[in-house]
């Protein structure tokens, strides 16, 4: 009975409107999965796949090289230690527009040493 009103013709054009969106929401509400090469738990969080709100790489780029959004962080641990990097993550870092927002209600201790491991995965040996 509702599939035979929702194939009528006059109802056809409602139809592909509710697949429209139906279809439409369903690809926003889907997480985009990790490529299969990124096993690190502090990586895929780090390249957003974890946790929506958390996506460093939105302005330190996927390499950590920097963007016009945020600052290379590859040297990152030659100017701080851990404990001041789990500070600037969790508190943020700097005021107005370039500031780095703080994380403390995004992510728990684990995942900020997880964030800690990756970065030294990607710091540069000069």
């Amino acid at each position: 009975m509702i599939l035979q009103l929702l194939l009528s013709k006059q109802n056809r054009f409602c139809t592909v409107c509710v697949v429209v969106v139906l279809f439409c929401l369903s690809a926003l509400s889907c997480e985009k999965a990790p490529p299969a090469d990124v096993t690190d738990p502090g990586q895929r969080l780090f390249l957003g796949f974890t946790k929506k709100d958390v996506n460093c790489s939105r302005c330190h780029a996927q390499d950590g090289k920097g963007s016009d959004d945020g600052p290379d962080i590859t040297k990152v641990l030659k100017k701080y230690d851990e404990d001041k990097i789990a500070e600037i993550i969790e508190e943020g870092k700097g005021l107005g527009e370039d500031a780095m927002p703080p994380f403390i209600d995004k992510v728990t201790e684990e995942e900020v040493d997880l964030l800690i491991g990756f970065l030294k995965t990607i710091q540069e040996k000069s």
